[in-house]
This record gives structure tokens, C-alpha cells and sequence, in this order.
């Protein structure tokens, strides 16, 4: 798969998100439910450039009906995620 590929992008964000998972001195892990990440996961990768307007942002998440967006660079290399709850953030009132 080359860089910048959808199915490169979600194999680098599954590979950074398993670091570190494991139990905890002390506590055992119990697997009690096989279901795979594959079964339940959204296939496809949603993205927005870092130079995309806030407005944008929130129009795609509406339009796809989803809470995150995979921000790359103009390489297409993953830099970020932003979530719903960051642009919730962004307009709180002080």
C-alpha cells in the first residue's frame, strides 16, 4: 500500500492506537466478546487538509454523519484528527 492511501492511513491509525493497549500490573485481560474491529469499524477514511476552513469541517462531519475527521498534509500523510468536540471547543463563550 502506498502512503497517503486510504488503507495505508487506516492500517497507520489502527497500529497507532494499539500502542501501549495491554493490561496493567495487577489486572488480567479477559476477551469476552470476539467481535473484530474489522466487524464493527467504518471502512472508509474521511479527511480534511489542514488549511480546510472550520465551516467546512463542519459541514462534512453533518453531510457524512460522523464525529471525526483524519486531517493530512499536502502529502496526504496523516497529521491530526479533529473531532466534534474539538470545534465544540473552539466555540465556547467565555
Amino acid at each position: 500500500r502506498e502512503r497517503g492511501d486510504h488503507a495505508y492511513l487506516a492500517e497507520e491509525v489502527a497500529a497507532d492506537m494499539s500502542r501501549g493497549v495491554g493490561a496493567r500490573p495487577g489486572f488480567s485481560v479477559e476477551i469476552v466478546d470476539p467481535t473484530q474491529v474489522r466487524d464493527v469499524m467504518t471502512p472508509v477514511v474521511f479527511t480534511v487538509t489542514l488549511d480546510t476552513p472550520a465551516p467546512r469541517v463542519v459541514e462534512q462531519m453533518l453531510n457524512l454523519k460522523v464525529h471525526h475527521l483524519f486531517v493530512v498534509d499536502e502529502d496526504r500523510a496523516l497529521v491530526g484528527v479533529i473531532s466534534s468536540l474539538d470545534v465544540l471547543r473552539h466555540l465556547k463563550v467565555e
